[in-house]
């Protein structure tokens, strides 16, 4: 698949899925100007999502993702990492 049709589907994706919920939650624009400053890229802005919806309607997000982990971080949220149970 050619690089500009990948692009194009990750930006209907998520102009069809997330975003559509984004607008109950923020500001398109503060938000990804949010995401800017902290320096988000990639798969970072989905986790960003992520944590701000959780940032947004006050909840705990609790989650398996260690890589997401710095990314709730910088974006303030109140999040619980769960971690594997050792046998």
């Amino acid at each position: 698949m050619p690089r500009w049709s990948c692009c194009r589907y990750s930006r209907d994706y998520l102009r069809h899925t997330v975003l559509v919920r984004l607008r109950h939650c923020a500001s398109k624009r503060r938000i990804f100007r949010e995401f800017a400053e902290a320096g988000l890229a990639g798969g970072e802005l989905y986790d960003g999502l992520v944590g701000a919806a959780a940032r947004k309607h006050q909840l705990p997000l609790i989650t398996c993702d260690r890589r997401a982990e710095p990314t709730y971080r910088v974006l303030g949220v109140n999040y619980e990492l769960l971690l594997p149970i050792s046998r």
